[in-house]
């Protein structure tokens, strides 16, 4: 039980670390649908493992 929650914990640091690096690359004009699907399936996949407590 310890390791599934230490794996839930440690992919919900890397979705935020990985949120966090795309949002620095987003440029201040014209971003790419690419990126902003991106970023909505890692904040999806967040929300997802926050909200299994």
């Amino acid at each position: 039980m310890t390791t599934i929650i230490n794996e839930r914990v440690k992919r919900i640091q890397e979705l935020e670390e990985q949120i966090a690096d795309l949002k620095k690359r987003f440029p201040a004009h014209s971003i790419k649908p690419e990126m902003v699907n991106r970023l909505e399936e890692l904040e999806d996949e967040l929300e997802r493992l926050k909200d299994n407590n």
